[in-house]
């Protein structure tokens, strides 16, 4: 064996070795196995070639000239359909027809270079002048060469139209990068090859037919490409899907902007739509646009991971609460690559974490704040107000008589008598006054804020007590009653605990106030022999 055989059985090995590795990686993808099918055809050529340069006769060479043919036809087709595949137009040349054309052409002229006496590439062979290897010879006569040139240039015109195409319309930076790797790497090798191959035997053997040994330059750049463009993984990210689809929680990768480049069967069941329909779509489609671009751009500035953001989708009445966790994805070059989402539904927990909220602070009674809530918003205000010196007041309110009402007739009589009275003080919260809540029984408390003058307190007060001038309907009884209220300021005490005491306190003593004058009006009534409604009622 020559030197160029030994390098021809090397390459061939290399390819090889390279088309098993490329379709093991995955087997199920389309792009790995037309990976394989390039790579075997280049390697095929090779072997055929280290017994081409060592044969000793014109029949050994034509023989495996015209078994090369599987290599050096092949190569070309399944080259351009691996663009096709990788560039997505596969889909679109689903049809019958297209394939026919498609594949037809190559088999055609593989068929004519297995079997005719000469082939596209070669009449007959001489040893060239420059090494003393053996090369083609060649006429333009030929027609097989023109059928074969035009082959050549116009499937490598198409897929060169399809990756330019393709790097003008993606907006993932790497898949415009190996676009362009792509175009230059085959434009390198069929310069080389052409010139080797096709124009020299037209004019002078001067060098060996080396065209076959020129895809090592094929070869070389498409493993630096899978290794710097992380090639299987330009569309996935993600290493096995088999297991991605197994788990339950709701998994997809976009890239840069915002384009799903694989989602699983569980994302698109969360999502309310079908996987081959989220593929390709963006995600601002079914996700608010706000919402996950703002925690993809936080998991950026934190470290290229964000967990547990809480999102909403849906429309309102069918409202789904999600748990989202991102992780940016970068290969060794520490380029983009793509950005993991996991989405969990936790409507069902957010339901039952309110439901837990409301029995936490909410009066379950009356629908209004209780104790808790509203000593957490006094603490709140109080926070705040050393910072701001924004001031506050309160106004502590106890009802008159509530307790002979529930004696007289009855706790359920007493339970809607205090919901009636919680609507009606709803309605006082405006101006200054911003809340209100239930302390215990008949003990409530609101909040103002803002104008905090003793005249406007006073107003405030006023307002709620000639709120309660109007008589109340309690199961077909009409009762009246009064309100004692008694008020303290922030800033007089500068201590929530104090304030509410000394609110309490005014409080008592008008009810004590109320209490007396009710005592002068039943001894008046007295005096006058007029029938007392001890309870301010009257049904």
């Amino acid at each position: 064996m020559n030197a160029l055989s030994v390098i021809s059985i090397a390459l061939a090995t290399s390819f090889l070795i390279g088309g098993i590795y490329c379709l093991t990686r995955i087997r199920k993808s389309q792009l790995n196995l037309y990976s394989f099918l390039v790579l075997s055809a280049l390697g095929w050529w090779n072997f055929c070639y280290a017994f081409f340069f060592s044969a000793e006769t014109q029949a050994a060479l034509w023989f495996w000239h015209h078994l090369a043919a599987i290599g050096w036809t092949g190569f070309v087709a399944v080259t351009v359909y691996y663009f096709i595949v990788l560039t997505g137009i596969n889909v679109k040349m689903s049809k019958p027809l297209p394939q026919i054309i498609f594949w037809g052409i190559p088999l055609a002229i593989l068929a004519y270079n297995l079997f005719g006496n000469t082939t596209s590439l070669a009449v007959g062979f001489v040893r060239s002048s420059a090494a003393g290897q053996w090369t083609y010879v060649n006429t333009p006569s030929n027609q097989a060469l023109w059928v074969y040139l035009t082959y050549l240039v116009s499937y490598f015109a198409f897929a060169f139209y399809l990756l330019m195409r393709w790097s003008s319309e993606v907006k993932h930076r790497l898949k415009k990068q190996l676009a362009m790797g792509f175009v230059l790497l085959d434009a390198l090798t069929i310069v080389l090859g052409a010139l080797t191959d096709v124009l020299l035997p037209l004019t002078s053997p001067v060098l060996p037919a080396v065209a076959s040994i020129c895809t090592s330059v094929f070869g070389a750049g498409y493993f630096l490409i899978i290794i710097r463009f992380d090639l299987f993984n330009v569309n996935r990210v993600i290493a096995d899907r088999d297991i991605i689809e197994l788990t339950t929680d709701a998994v997809m990768v976009i890239d840069e902007d915002g384009e799903v480049l694989y989602c699983n069967n569980a994302c698109a069941k969360l999502l309310s739509t079908v996987t081959y329909k989220l593929i390709g779509a963006k995600l601002s489609d079914y996700i608010g646009d706000g919402q996950y671009r703002k925690a993809i751009a936080e998991a950026l500035k934190k470290g290229d991971s964000l967990n547990d953001t809480e999102l909403s989708v849906g429309s309102e009445g069918a409202e789904k609460r999600l748990l989202m966790s991102a992780s940016i994805i970068r290969d060794k070059q520490k380029d983009y690559l793509g950005t993991v989402i996991s989405l969990r539904d936790i409507t069902l927990l957010s339901r039952l974490q309110e439901q837990y909220r409301r029995l936490a602070y909410i009066d379950t009674l009356t629908g209004l704040p209780n104790r808790r809530k509203t000593f957490e918003v006094l603490s709140e205000l109080a926070e705040a107000y050393a910072n701001t010196k924004r001031d506050f007041f309160i106004l502590y309110m106890d009802i008159d008589h509530f307790k002979d009402i529930n004696d007289c007739y009855g706790h359920d009589a007493g339970d809607e008598f205090l919901m009636l009275i919680a609507e009606r003080l709803k309605r006082e919260i405006k101006g200054s006054i911003r809340f209100l809540g239930r302390l215990s029984g008949d003990e409530l408390l609101m909040i103002g804020e803002g104008d905090t003058t003793e005249k406007n307190i006073t107003a405030c007060e006023k307002s709620i007590k000639e709120s309660f001038k109007k008589e109340f309907v309690v199961d077909s009884h009409h009762i009246m009653s009064g309100i004692s209220i008694g008020h303290a300021r922030y800033s007089d005490y500068g201590d929530i605990d104090t304030m509410v005491h000394h609110a309490d306190e005014r409080m008592y003593g008008a009810k004590h106030k109320n209490h007396t004058r009710a005592q002068k009006r039943v001894a008046k009534l007295r005096e006058m022999n007029e029938p007392i409604q001890t309870l301010k009622s009257r049904d």
